[in-house]
């Protein structure tokens, strides 16, 4: 009897999702959240496979609705559709992590404030063993409030209603994680197609092409591979967008990305990097992309200065997309081009000031062994590698990470200081997966 008492007193919370012909990835993510969620509400758009008879089978509450090309009215139109005091946000392919699903529980019974809205961790996991995951911070989780809405068709947000509301923002104990489908080619061009589409419908309505349209349009025009109409999307996004605003940041990151694959334009490259370094002195993936610009230039010394101001004043924006294990990646190159100046004690100082922040990492862990090795230090390297989640021993930070749905700088943590390239296919922003 307890337990039932404590079942209707505590908050409810709705799982809120909007599905189209996800019959191939909704089992999992539904799965996720069974023991989470109170009720799971999913608005079927227009399938023609089974996804709606599948979500109902797992015990969700379907409801339909003809697609309008409007991804916030149909959010809005879901939002209305849930009866909990609280709502979270999945998009079909993704999970919630399993060691995060009863700490949110508790979290929402225990400590939620219903004056704040709370963001969670969106994570795509890496391409390939040793490169490194994505993350970024959005406002998946809020309560149940009548002015919060969803605006726009395409990159939909609900930050500007979260303001008028008055909701303060916090971090709720939540990691979400993609489908590894987000790297997928034809995924990706199939919805640069469909942005490119609903940002322009938008902006003929409204006469305005705001931030997040341009936005929207330059990295699809980008991963179609119309590098010239990108960079005029994301040059005007910068100029409209507020000083210091994530907006901003994120344009000056896919502008880095167009220049990637036409060797002519490697100088324009880096005149945009120290342009959005001006305006962003201490972001660590622009500090970690201008290293990689002077190696590139054979310039060691001040690839050397980038990568050192990147380990003690780099900065993260989280709500922007970026590396998750960019930290570690930021100490692996600063080491390993003070190795190639031969001063490897230093370079392993790095590494092990690096660990002593991040004890798991295996990214470090098997940089510290190769250096010990190299310099012939047995003991501590077979200590290093004991130390090595799983008892990897090969090194992995030659391999970047990141995904082809992500408008963010391509980092390299190459093998050998002199051999890495940013030059190289970089992944494009895609707000919240459809």
């Amino acid at each position: 009897m307890n337990i039932l008492a404590d079942s209707l007193s505590r908050p409810r919370l709705s799982v809120a999702m909007i599905v189209r012909d996800e019959q191939d990835v909704l089992t999992e993510t539904i799965k996720s959240v069974l023991g989470l969620a109170d009720e799971i509400v999913v608005l079927d758009t227009g399938s023609i496979d089974r996804t709606p008879e599948l979500a109902a089978e797992l015990g969700a509450t379907v409801y339909r609705k003809s697609w309008d090309n409007d991804f916030s009215a149909a959010r809005n139109h879901c939002l209305r559709l849930t009866s909990g005091s609280w709502v979270l946000w999945l998009d079909a392919g993704e999970q919630v992590a399993l060691e995060c699903a009863a700490r949110l529980r508790s979290f929402i019974n225990e400590e939620a404030n219903s004056t704040c809205a709370y963001s969670t961790w969106i994570e795509i996991p890496a391409r390939d063993e040793g490169a490194s995951a994505e993350q970024v911070g959005q406002y998946r989780l809020f309560p149940t409030h009548l002015g919060i809405r969803f605006a726009g068709r395409v990159r939909e947000t609900v930050e500007e209603s979260l303001q008028a509301a008055g909701l303060g923002r916090c971090e709720a104990p939540c990691r979400i994680i993609r489908h590894p489908r987000q790297h997928a080619p034809e995924r990706f061009l199939a919805k640069g197609r469909r942005d490119l589409a609903l940002a322009a419908a938008e902006a003929e309505t409204t006469g305005n092409w705001p931030p997040r349209l341009l936005l929207a349009a330059g990295q699809a025009f980008s991963g179609l591979g119309e590098q010239d109409r990108a960079r005029e999307k994301l040059h005007q996004a910068i100029k409209i967008s507020p000083a210091g605003s994530p907006e901003r940041l994120e344009a000056y990151y896919g502008l880095l990305t167009t220049f990637d694959d036409d060797p002519e334009m490697h100088a324009s490259q880096l005149t945009a990097c120290l342009d959005s370094l001006e305006d962003f002195p201490f972001d660590l993936q622009l500090l970690l992309a201008l290293g990689n610009y002077m190696l590139v230039r054979q310039r060691l010394d001040l690839a050397i200065r980038a990568f050192e101001a990147a380990v003690r004043f780099g900065q993260i924006t989280s709500s922007v997309w970026h590396l998750k294990e960019i930290r570690e990646i930021a100490a692996v190159c600063l080491s390993l081009a003070l190795q190639a100046r031969q001063r490897d004690d230093e370079a392993r100082c790095v590494l092990e000031t690096a660990l002593a922040a991040r004890p798991d990492s295996a990214r470090l862990l098997n940089q510290l062994q190769s250096l010990c090795g190299k310099q012939g230090k047995t003991d501590d390297a077979l200590t290093a590698a004991r130390q090595s989640p799983g008892g990897v021993l090969e090194t992995i930070a030659g391999r970047n990470g990141g995904s082809e749905n992500r408008h963010r700088v391509r980092i390299d943590a190459g093998q050998s200081v002199a051999g890495p390239s940013p030059h190289r296919a970089a992944p494009r922003p895609q707000p919240v997966e459809k």
